[in-house]
């Protein structure tokens, strides 16, 4: 695409416009298994966990570029391509169901206290670095308290007990623990709309 090409418009029915890598089984080269959008942030080393996250293997197995040269799992930066899978074993998708991206609407019901404590810790978007804060007073308007897990998959955090890792529970425990500060991050509103897409390329946080 050129700089004066009009942008491709990425939606759910047409992901493969924001992906520029395509991951194959090297037994069938006309069938995407996955992809991503590859940035200079992710590595060879990522591209062999994303794998075997959508993969199941009974042996051993490596990825090979277009030119058949074998991609060590290392921590080099991917170039965007495709990359195919070569086994001496079986190959099949796994049957697990991953955790979709919710719509900005479907963000569920908070504990109202959540807001306010996760205000009062990060003071700024922990993403681009944001202030809300004008001579000495916080303007809130356009940035919003995000769930880390999303509340959508609710269910998930609670049937594979993900509270656990939490040691500071929400003001009000009826709200589930889900609603802990610890799975909270103060975000402008353009950036929690990202997150909740699972539209980030990579994340540098502001501590």
């Amino acid at each position: 695409m050129s700089s004066t090409d009009p942008p491709v418009l990425a939606s759910s029915s047409n992901r493969l416009a924001y992906r520029n890598t395509y991951i194959y089984n090297a037994e069938d080269r006309e069938t995407a298994l996955g992809g991503l959008y590859a940035t200079g942030e992710l590595t060879y080393s990522n591209l062999y966990s994303l794998v075997r996250i959508i993969c199941v293997f009974d042996s051993k197995f490596h990825l090979e570029d277009e030119t058949g040269t074998v991609m060590r799992c290392d921590q080099y930066e991917i170039t965007p391509g495709k990359y195919y899978i070569v086994t001496t074993g079986t190959l099949r998708l796994t049957k697990r169901l991953p955790l979709f991206p919710q719509k900005p609407e479907e963000v569920g019901i908070r504990d109202p206290a959540f807001r306010g404590a996760v205000r009062l810790r990060d003071l700024r978007c922990v993403i681009t670095g944001a202030s809300p804060v004008v001579d000495g007073v916080a303007f809130f308007e356009s940035f919003e308290s995000a769930h880390i897990f999303p509340i959508k998959h609710y269910g998930y955090w609670e049937e594979h007990k993900l509270g656990d890792w939490i040691t500071i529970p929400p003001a009000s425990e009826s709200y589930g623990t889900i609603n802990s500060v610890q799975n909270g991050m103060l975000l402008t509103r353009d950036m929690h709309c990202c997150l909740i897409l699972f539209r980030y390329r990579s994340i540098q946080m502001y501590a």
